[in-house]
């Protein structure tokens, strides 16, 4: 049998890798969009999350009767949801069980490998944006003010959060900006109590010129006034973000692999 489960703490212990229990624990205290399937809603074994966009994890001991109900409610129900979001390439987390039923689940998936990071040092340098550059808190104010691409921070945001509302309310971010433009955004995307996973990214144009380090540096500093760890994970191949995670102090703490599958399900 399949249920649908409201009450997401209980699968935190299907979560035993870092990398999962970072996410699960930020959808446990409500601060992460999730839907949630297990076999059993009482003492679940097995459970399959989708955070409502592009990540799908696959946690516990999967039995074959579960596994079967859970492809027939992709098809039905998630499938269809996500293609009405334009959804179509998923990013696929997975406890080791659950790795070789996948190729019975999805078409057609490739493997990568990604790493990840903490922050375990007591304090920050927080660097300077380079001159000429600001660097802003975001709050309701900035998200008011006129820039010019201020619509891809919403986006992101919404991507990760119940909504921006819910953000300014619970998460933190920071942006560097120039020319009424943002160049750099870092925010707060996984939060529970006591860690917070980081998301980044930096204009193509704006690289290597030190606002990613500045960014992240005040919002690692932000994390610790508030007593939380912030964690960083990247590709293994993107030595352009291992690099800058290491230069404000992150450490590494895991390496760990993910899918990615697109939706033509196996009949």
């Amino acid at each position: 049998m399949i249920y649908e489960l409201r009450d997401s703490m209980r699968i935190l212990p299907l979560a035993e890798a870092p990398q999962l229990a970072l996410v699960m624990s930020s959808i446990g205290e409500g601060n992460t969009p999730n839907r949630i399937w297990v076999d059993d809603p009482d003492t679940p074994k097995s459970a399959f999350v989708w955070d409502t966009t592009h990540c799908l994890y696959f946690l516990g001991n999967p039995g074959e009767p579960f596994r079967e109900e859970l492809e027939k409610k992709l098809a039905s129900e998630i499938i269809p949801a996500a293609a009405r979001k334009k959804i179509y390439v998923f990013k696929i987390h997975f406890t080791p069980h659950w790795e070789k039923n996948l190729p019975g689940i999805f078409a057609s998936f490739e493997k990568r490998k990604r790493q990840l990071y903490a922050y375990i040092a007591p304090s920050v340098e927080v660097k300077s944006p380079p001159r000429g550059f600001t660097i802003q808190k975001i709050n309701k104010e900035f998200l008011e003010s006129p820039l010019k691409n201020k619509l891809d921070l919403v986006e992101e945001i919404e991507s990760c959060w119940k909504s921006v509302a819910d953000f300014l309310d619970n998460g933190w971010g920071f942006c560097i900006t120039h020319e009424e433009r943002i160049v750099c955004r870092c925010t707060a995307e996984y939060v529970s109590q006591g860690a917070c996973g980081i998301g980044i990214e930096t204009g193509e144009e704006y690289k290597r010129m030190g606002c990613a380090t500045a960014a992240a540096s005040a919002l690692v500093d932000c994390c610790l006034s508030r007593g939380i760890t912030p964690h960083w994970d990247s590709w293994e191949d993107n030595i352009p973000s291992i690099r800058t995670a290491q230069k404000v102090g992150f450490v590494k703490m895991s390496d760990f692999s993910v899918y990615f599958g697109n939706l033509n399900l196996v009949e």
